[in-house]
């Protein structure tokens, strides 16, 4: 699902999806880095398309702001797509018509995406202000 050129993009499913469920839980980067870089599966990856160079914190700060925003999306999709379903009773009492409650589920997906990118892109030109200054 989330492959892209990064070093973490590149590792297994399973490893991501921890990753970024430590991510949420606000473990430290220094840690994160550490325990990628000593699971085998990352050295392997590691060794086999980026020529040894280990996971820095680096690549886990644009990990959050690429990878780990694109997991945060699908996962709250998954959740309200769950509590919807848990609902289903309750919501066809209220006479909402089906496509009516698709569209607005689409729009509010769509605005929340376009919001994410936008403090991305934000945070991402603070970022490079701040590093000109220097």
């Amino acid at each position: 699902m989330l492959k892209g050129n990064g070093k973490i993009a590149n590792l297994p499913a399973e490893i991501q999806d921890e990753l970024n469920y430590r991510l949420t839980e606000g473990e430290p980067a220094n840690e994160l880095v550490n325990w990628l870089n000593s699971k085998p599966e990352v050295a392997q990856v590691i060794r086999e398309r980026f020529d040894g160079t280990p996971i820095s914190e680096q690549n886990l700060s644009e990990w959050r702001k690429h990878g780990y925003q694109k997991w945060l999306a699908y996962h709250s999709i998954v959740d309200e797509t769950n509590a919807l379903g848990d609902n289903a009773e309750v919501i066809a009492e209220t006479g909402i018509d089906c496509d009516k409650l698709i569209l607005t589920l689409v729009v509010s997906y769509a605005e929340r995406t376009a919001r994410k990118r936008f403090s991305s892109l934000v945070a991402e030109r603070q970022s490079h202000r701040g590093r000109s200054l220097k």
